[in-house]
């Protein structure tokens, strides 16, 4: 059982192999060195869905944001160096400023 989860292990972490050339080649029969290397993968498992997590749910807040912005009742078209340009102003209404 501890060949197959050390090799799975380092599959999932990416490791590598070395060279196993017998059922000890593993971490040499050592349990601690697995079971530190799965904790700090789940740790970083973990880590990793909760940021990402707390990014998506902060971008993820649309009705609020768009509350914020402002757009100007007026638009202008205007002709600069012979090119024509669509303009409008846009503000943001936070509080904060």
């Amino acid at each position: 059982f501890l060949t197959a989860f050390s090799f799975s292990l380092e599959t999932m972490t990416t490791i590598g192999y070395g060279i196993p050339y017998d059922s000890d080649a593993f971490f040499s029969g050592c349990w601690t060195l697995p079971f530190a290397v799965y904790c700090q993968a789940f740790f970083f498992i973990v880590a990793n869905a909760a940021f990402l997590g707390i990014i998506f749910a902060r971008v993820g807040r649309a009705q609020t944001r768009a509350s914020q912005i402002i757009f100007s009742d007026k638009a202008v078209i205007r002709c600069v160096r012979g090119r024509f340009f669509f303009s409008f102003q846009v503000a943001e209404a936070s509080y904060l400023h």
